[in-house]
């Protein structure tokens, strides 16, 4: 909403308000088959070209939900065309796992639901700090381990280069090349520019030139001294509500309660599930295996 948006840009101003791909793709499965897969893949495209090619392919499946995908504004959902770097965060996943944390408290009042958030940002910035400040390498462990997986795949991959920092990469097994540029840091497939993270074909370059380094084009944001300084900050634990020192004009504020009278029966305090979303399953119902159907017991302990 509105509100919500003004709020957004007054505290944080320098966030970017963007939409889960996630709820949009479930909110067009009621068009035809494919539809949904499709818009999925524009979405996650790191090039214009790959955008352009999927969503002319929307828009043979299915016009109207081509339409509707553009009219929300193709910036607020597709990697590609963002106007602030998304990374991978393409999903309200941390969000969503963050709100089930939250569960047990949600019938608290509100300050005691406060101090419940305090607490436990508390518990998992210590645990994060602790993490951070143990880690080694001028790299996150993250950017390592995507960074050797990447390699691996990189092994058979030739590199010509071309002048001016510019070098071509060509794939092996097919006959596909991409142009990368260490100077400014990208590469035609669009990974690299958009993940601050060298692709296949930037590792397939610095393999050829000993003195680049993985470190020295990788962006800040993967960096350990920036992984380290987010968890630098404390929530500084409040005092008893008794103790707290008040200003004299808000002392002398009397709190009403809202002019709102309550609907009869007991509130909701689950969410309201979306369009096209399952159902929660009732809490005295046994959930199923989902390989062989049967309950009682999980994919893991399945027997068969």
């Amino acid at each position: 909403s509105s509100g919500i948006n003004i709020g957004l840009s007054t505290v944080f101003p320098e966030s970017e308000h963007v939409f889960c791909v996630y709820h949009i793709s479930n909110n067009l499965k009621k068009y035809s088959r494919g539809v949904s897969r499709t818009f999925l893949k524009a979405a996650l495209a790191y090039n214009d070209t790959d955008f352009n090619t999927y969503m002319a392919k929307l828009q043979e499946l299915s016009p109207k939900a081509a339409k509707e995908v553009r009219a929300l504004g193709v910036e607020l959902w597709a990697r590609v065309k963002a106007r602030k770097p998304r990374f991978s965060m393409m999903t309200t996943n941390p969000a969503e796992s963050f709100n089930s944390t939250l569960n047990p408290a949600k019938k608290l009042s509100p300050v005691l639901l406060m101090n419940f958030i305090r607490r436990t940002l508390d518990e998992w910035f210590a645990i994060r700090k602790k993490i951070a400040e143990d880690r080694k390498g001028k790299l996150s462990s993250k950017a390592t381990e995507i960074i050797v997986a990447r390699n691996q795949l990189a092994i058979s991959f030739r590199a010509t280069f071309l002048g001016e920092g510019r070098y071509e990469v060509n794939e092996s097994g097919c006959q596909d090349a991409h142009e990368v540029n260490l100077e400014e840091r990208t590469c035609s497939c669009g990974r690299f520019q958009i993940e601050f993270l060298p692709c296949l074909h930037a590792l397939a370059v610095i393999k050829t030139k000993k003195s680049t380094t993985n470190f020295s084009i990788c962006g800040l944001y993967w960096r350990t001294s920036e992984w380290r300084s987010a968890y630098q900050g404390t929530i500084e634990s409040p005092l008893t509500l008794g103790r707290w020192d008040l200003p004299q004009d808000i002392q002398s504020r009397k709190c009403l309660h809202p002019d709102f009278k309550y609907s009869a029966g007991r509130p909701n305090i689950d969410r309201y599930r979306g369009w096209g979303e399952k159902p929660k399953p009732p809490a005295n119902q046994q959930r199923r295996c989902p390989k062989c159907g049967a309950e009682g017991h999980y994919r893991t302990t399945c027997p068969k």
